[in-house]
């Protein structure tokens, strides 16, 4: 049974999963919040509502945005990892292909 180190904790394979997967929610759901809010923000200033609205529909787009990514993180996760494999395979073909 392998047994991982986390700060002063010991946790099986199956938390440390867990431990990775919500650390990765949690810090897509919080670029998703920045920047849904940042572009909710630059696209509502040009209207003239009042400021307690523009609060409420920043906030509202924070949570949602932050909420959608953190929901797929399993597939933003693969995905990533997915493109580095495609990028190194990519680069080690070119230098073949150009040498070849």
């Amino acid at each position: 049974m392998v047994r991982y180190r986390k700060g002063n904790k010991y946790l099986s394979e199956e938390e440390n999963i867990e431990d990775e997967n919500n650390a990765w929610g949690f810090y897509l759901f919080l670029i998703g919040a920045i920047l849904s809010g940042y572009l909710t923000y630059s696209n509502i200033m040009e209207f003239d509502w009042p400021k307690w609205l523009n609060f409420t529909l920043i906030i509202v787009a924070g949570f949602v945005g932050g909420g959608m990514l953190g929901a797929l993180h399993k597939q933003i996760r693969f995905l990533i990892a997915f493109g580095v494999a495609a990028g190194i395979i990519y680069f080690f073909g070119a230098l073949l292909w150009d040498k070849v």
